[in-house]
């Protein structure tokens, strides 16, 4: 580990990730090293790894207000299919999870046709090749596994749910969306920026500065992975005094404004905003890589970055009221409060 300053791993609903920055003359022995541990693992200390990912749990979800949250949110919104449950498991499943499920599931998915492999920076293509051919050449392909869809999952209308938890009360107002590459997705990018780009966002400018209603309101789109059908959501923390009931009428309302109050002025200050931090998301070479990864993994095209600054200029605000009227409605819609109480879902 000495000889890369950054080297971790990362698993998300959609992709189990590893990566590494390291100096380009050590690229053989990183090729050997990951090649043995993605295609020849020994899994040492299985059982202490496991207890690291129940206290990881605890911290994250169970004693966590906001992964608490999210956690009651997939649970509601996903009531079939592979979004249903976290990332990370349920207590139960982590704690009667055996070293052999664990080698059974390497056996099952750890294959090259579900790995894609990304290496940006100072080696050259005739040179990484053989290396690669050498280290990765020699798996076989196993039996091909379709890819998880929400096929069997219908949303027949609004889904309400209150938690409770030591914490602040809060507010999410979660619809349903298709996932990238579908245009509609590109949309909502933009949707993103309009409503909750800091200060400049209408949320902060109408709920926060001008009613009062609100302390915070920030979004999160493509949640929680982007391979199947997901979320945009809109957190809204009421100010002192105000109730969810109305914050969540305030919210609604700004949503219901973009469908017909959307000028061009403010789009192309939208659309300045999402392409430039699109561009500054690939500023190093680890985020350039992960890009094409995400590109190639989940939608089987890294060309998927190249295209999207050119969908993005192509978005016109019909477009964009389009689809804030086609998803925008009540039986789209997954509303949540976290009121403080002793905890309970």
């Amino acid at each position: 580990r000495k000889g890369s300053p950054d080297l971790n791993a990362s698993t998300s609903k959609d992709l189990t990730t590893y990566h590494a920055s390291l100096p380009a003359n050590q690229f053989s022995l990183w090729a050997y090293v990951f090649s043995e541990m993605i295609l020849h693992p020994v899994m040492r200390e299985f059982y202490p790894e496991r207890d690291v990912v129940m206290e990881e749990r605890r911290l994250r979800y169970d004693n966590s207000p906001q992964g608490f949250l999210l956690e009651a949110l997939v649970e509601e919104a996903f009531p079939e299919g592979p979004y249903h449950f976290s990332a990370i498991g349920r207590r139960e499943d982590i704690q009667n999870l055996t070293e052999e499920d664990a080698y059974a599931f390497h056996r099952t998915y750890y294959l090259p046709q579900n790995m894609v492999g990304v290496l940006v920076g100072a080696v050259p293509v005739e040179q990484a090749k053989p290396v690669l051919e050498r280290f990765f050449g020699g798996q076989k392909r196993g039996i091909h596994l379709p890819r998880p869809q929400n096929k069997s999952f219908a949303f027949h209308g609004e889904r309400r749910k209150t938690v409770l938890f030591p914490a602040e009360p809060i507010l999410v107002v979660a619809v349903h969306k298709p996932p990238a590459p579908a245009r509609d997705d590109y949309l909502f990018d933009m949707l993103d920026n309009l409503l909750c780009e800091g200060r400049t966002g209408r949320f902060y400018r109408r709920l926060v500065e001008e009613l009062k209603a609100a302390s915070e309101v920030y979004c999160a789109t493509s949640f929680p992975g982007s391979r199947a059908e997901n979320l945009f959501l809109v957190f809204a923390a009421p100010s002192k005094g105000v109730a969810l009931e109305g914050l969540e009428e305030k919210v609604w309302a700004e949503l219901e404004r973009i469908k017909k109050d959307l000028q061009q002025e403010e789009l192309n200050k939208v659309r300045r905003a999402v392409l430039y931090n699109y561009f500054w998301s690939m500023k190093s070479n680890a985020e350039l890589a992960e890009q094409l990864a995400y590109g190639e993994a989940l939608m089987n095209d890294w060309r998927y970055i190249v295209n999207y600054p050119k969908v993005i200029e192509s978005v016109t605000a019909g477009e964009i009221q389009s689809a804030a009227k086609k998803y925008f409605v009540p039986n789209n819609r997954v509303v949540l409060y976290r009121l403080r109480g002793e905890k309970k879902q």
